[in-house]
C-alpha cells in the first residue's frame, strides 16, 4: 500500500510549498515516490517531493525533483549525498508527465511516463526513523522551487516493479 499525499497543487516557482509535518512514514530503506507533474519551465530545478532539509551533501532523506530538464532522484544517508540519478529523457514543459523514483536496496531507478528512464546501483543506504518534515514544491531551506502543478503524489514503503509503475501511468493517462 502507498500513501496518497494529496490532490493537485499549483506552485508559482517563487515561494509556494506544502509541508508534511511528520514524514516518519516516508523514512524507509526501500521506497517509491510517484507523482503527476506539469512543470512550466523544465530548465529550472524544481523540487517535487523531498524528505530532507536541503540537497546539500549533508542531511538525511531522499527526494525527487526536476534538474537539468530531467527527472532526478537523490538519496542522502545523513552524512553525505550517496547518489543522485537523473533520467535520460528531457521533460517537456507545459505537458503532464507521470514521474517516479524507486529504491529497492540495490538499485535506484527513475521513470518518466511509465517507462524506466535510468538506473544506478546503490547499496548500504539506511534511513533513520526520526520524525521530520517533508516538502512538496520546495525544499525546507527555500531553494529549488517548483513552477507548475503537482498532483497525485504517492509514497510507498517498497520499490514498485516496472509493471506497477507503468500501471499507475496507464490508469491516469
Amino acid at each position: 500500500n502507498g500513501y496518497d499525499l494529496g490532490g493537485c497543487f499549483g506552485f508559482d516557482g517563487v515561494d509556494d510549498k506544502v509541508q508534511l509535518l511528520d514524514s516518519t512514514d516516508l523514512k524507509n530503506d526501500k521506497f517509491t515516490l510517484t507523482a503527476w507533474i506539469n512543470h512550466q519551465n523544465s530548465s529550472e530545478e524544481g523540487c517535487i517531493i523531498a524528505d530532507s532539509a536541503t540537497w546539500s551533501d549533508t542531511g538525511e532523506g531522499y527526494g525527487m525533483q526536476i534538474a537539468s530538464s530531467r527527472v532526478q532522484c537523490r538519496i542522502h544517508d545523513g552524512e553525505q549525498l550517496i547518489k543522485s540519478l537523473s533520467g535520460d529523457t528531457l521533460v517537456t514543459p507545459n505537458v503532464w508527465h507521470h514521474v517516479a523514483c524507486s529504491y529497492d536496496g540495490t538499485n535506484v531507478k527513475v521513470y518518466l511516463d511509465g517507462v524506466q528512464d535510468g538506473e544506478l546501483a546503490v547499496t548500504g543506504i539506511t534511513q533513520e526513523t526520526e520524525t521530520g518534515v517533508a516538502e512538496i514544491g520546495q525544499l525546507r531551506d527555500g531553494n529549488r522551487t517548483f513552477f507548475g502543478e503537482i498532483q497525485n503524489i504517492r509514497a510507498y514503503k517498497r520499490a514498485l516493479t516496472d509493471g506497477e509503475i507503468n500501471k499507475l501511468y496507464r490508469l491516469r493517462k
